[in-house]
């Protein structure tokens, strides 16, 4: 029972910094964005990442091309 709860608090930490670490490197990564922009994004995740990441999904996120 003990061993369920670590393991499960240990994923809703891994989880907590994994998402937000992937919504900093597709902004980094964005051709379209200046700068100051991705700067702004990056703050904005550290701050308040899982309201950030909800703002970034509706008016930020452009799905990446196959090319």
């Amino acid at each position: 029972d003990q061993l369920l709860s670590s393991i499960s608090l240990s994923l809703i930490i891994f989880l907590l910094i994994a998402i937000p670490l992937h919504f900093i490197y597709g902004v980094w990564k964005r051709a379209d964005l200046s700068t100051e922009a991705k700067v702004m994004w990056m703050i904005f995740f550290v701050v308040a990442p899982v309201f950030s990441i909800i703002i970034y999904l509706a008016f930020g996120y452009k799905k990446q091309s196959n090319r």
